[in-house]
């Protein structure tokens, strides 16, 4: 072996025992401050003690030169140790903090609330707009519990709870079926039924302003457009429920239009020679796109099954990309 050789591997080894000894140094320094920790605990826990300053300055220098696991230990140890004398130097503070008196606090919001600044004693009313002035700068508004009924909202019909009464023979001749459960079912498919009615309605209405706006193609609306309430993030999960019973039905098809995004049309016939030319010119089939549309059917080839999830970063998402102002279908008021 050569003697050039020999050099670098002898810097090396001379660089290695540099930073052993570094080590070395570095965990006997946490060391003594575990140890003058131990030894004046009770000193340290005093609020105002200089010499907590001073081991906690010295124990901030030596984190700076943290390298392995072994004096990353020692670095836990220590703060552990001065976590709890902290927290008794905080429990042995005492200052002049006066807590907050509810009844106080309630006595003022109320005398900011009156109008014209009314007592209490002269049974004045609240003014509300001036409480929710007030509550908005520090409060953030939450959207309503209706959001999360989706298609699920509707009117419960109380529960008659029948009161004992005397043991007799049960005739099964005269036995009824509760009618309860039958009504709360009758109740929702006659909501479901209103609200598919009430989208093919207005769908019907959205194809035929566009036929008017663009004579020369088939009708159509788009899907996001059409479904999506800017205002609730509850009512445009139910429009698409809704809307689903239309595509089940076969009353209306989706397709991608020219720049690839979803669009709703009625159901189109074949173009002469047995395919869809995609640009829907069916002269014989426009006599739907109009506002007396009910949804027609498409027959058994277009029964299919739609859909769709939306989470609510994706809905605030979509109103934004679309820049939806207004819903095309009727903003509904929340359900008591």
């Amino acid at each position: 072996m050569s003697e050039a050789s020999l050099v670098p591997s002898m810097e090396a080894r001379r660089k290695q025992a540099q930073k052993n000894a570094e080590q070395r140094k570095v965990r006997q320094d946490f060391r003594n401050i575990l140890r003058d920790i131990d030894e004046r605990q009770e000193d340290l826990s005093v609020p105002g003690n200089p010499h907590y300053q001073e081991v906690f300055n010295r124990f901030d220098a030596q984190r700076k030169n943290v390298s392995t696991t072994r004096e990353g230990l020692l670095e836990t140890h220590a703060l552990l140790k001065l976590s709890k004398i902290v927290n008794r130097q905080t429990q042995a503070l005492e200052t002049t903090y006066v807590p907050l008196d509810k009844v106080s606090f309630a006595e003022q919001v109320t005398q900011l609330a009156f109008k014209g600044g009314a007592q209490p004693a002269k049974r004045a009313k609240l003014d509300w707009a001036v409480v929710g002035q007030v509550a908005s700068s520090i409060a953030q508004p939450l959207p309503l519990v209706s959001m999360m009924y989706g298609p699920l909202s509707m009117d419960l019909s109380k529960r008659q709870v029948a009161k004992p009464t005397q043991r007799t023979t049960f005739d099964k001749s005269k036995a009824v079926v509760p009618s309860s459960n039958l009504s709360d079912l009758e109740n929702e498919q006659d909501l479901t039924a209103a609200r598919v009615k009430e989208v093919t309605k207005y769908l019907g209405k959205a194809l035929a302003a566009s036929k008017r706006r663009h004579p020369e193609r088939y009708p159509r609306v788009g899907y996001f457009e059409f479904l999506v309430n800017p205002r609730d993030f509850g009512q445009t999960v139910e429009n698409i429920f809704h809307f689903s019973f239309l595509v089940k039905d076969g009353a209306v098809e989706l397709f991608l239009d020219e720049a690839g995004l979803p669009c709703i049309r009625k159901p189109m016939k074949p173009a002469r020679g047995g395919a869809d030319n995609g640009n829907g010119n069916d002269d014989d089939d426009d006599d739907g796109a109009d506002e007396g549309w009910h949804g027609g059917n498409a027959g058994p080839q277009g029964r299919i099954q739609h859909v769709m999830s939306m989470s609510h970063q994706e809905w605030k998402a979509i109103i934004e990309a679309f820049n939806i102002k207004k819903p095309m279908l009727p903003h509904r008021k929340p359900s008591s």
